[in-house]
């Protein structure tokens, strides 16, 4: 059975009540999968969620969420008792570390926003967005030379950017629509998982990760670093 990710329809959901498909152990850990589920799963550059999901008589502490073959299996142990196929249990997300890891990642798209602003021809590849490590890759021309100039004029756009703010929607389109939005679409899109785009005002972001519903909401974005690493720019920065 599919796990619907309800947080794909909505910005802020953090619990939902879902129904337990199956439960399994992997590797020492409890594994338990649900027909729908508010907590995201590791991919994309962005960690996973945390938290508990709970029933009448049970609770299940999640450490980590994978999505696998269609299903988001939550990893972690029983705080009490256990639970069985077709229990109806209430999941709820540590909203303060899913609100960190979603201002991280969307500051990256913030930060491809304002690349692309400056017209510097960069293409966005890959990308982490962990409070650790925080980076954006591109392909394109850079002279390090006038690394101080680069690092000065995209914080200085991505300074504007966050201070205008946005209203940010989302969109569920096929991957051939989005190619008419502007977008630079992935070229492996996440199988099993809905097709979306967030727009930040109109600036298309096709993703299946979290993001703020406003740029403001990212806060103060610092870029830490601009360099050439393995013939990729890689521009390195860090949420405050």
């Amino acid at each position: 059975m599919t796990t619907k990710l309800v947080y794909m329809e909505d910005f802020d959901v953090t619990a939902c009540e879902a129904e337990v498909s199956k439960t399994e152990e992997f590797e020492g850990k409890q594994v338990v999968v649900l027909d729908q589920t508010c907590f995201y799963p590791k991919g994309g550059g962005q960690d996973f969620d945390q938290g508990k999901i709970s029933s009448k008589d049970s609770v299940f502490k999640v450490e980590a969420v994978f999505f696998i073959e269609g299903e988001a299996k939550h990893m972690g142990e029983y705080e009490k008792g256990s639970f069985s196929t077709g229990d109806k249990v209430d999941c709820k997300v540590d909203k303060s570390r899913r609100r960190l890891n979603t201002r991280i990642h969307s500051g990256g798209h913030v930060l491809d926003m304002a690349t692309r602003q400056l017209d510097w021809g960069w293409i966005p590849g890959k990308g982490a967005h962990y409070p650790h490590m925080a980076f954006v890759e591109y392909s394109g021309e850079y002279d390090g030379e006038q690394k101080q100039k680069y690092v000065t004029d995209l914080q200085e756009k991505i300074d504007e950017l966050i201070s205008k703010g946005s209203k940010n929607s989302i969109e569920f389109m096929t991957p051939e629509a989005m190619k008419n939005t502007g977008a630079v679409v992935p070229k492996n899109l996440p199988k099993g998982k809905p097709t979306r785009v967030v727009f930040y005002d109109g600036f298309a972001v096709p993703c299946g990760g979290t993001h703020v519903k406003n740029i403001a909401d990212v806060g103060k974005l610092n870029v830490t670093n601009i360099k050439r690493k393995d013939g990729n720019i890689r521009v390195s920065y860090k949420i405050n």
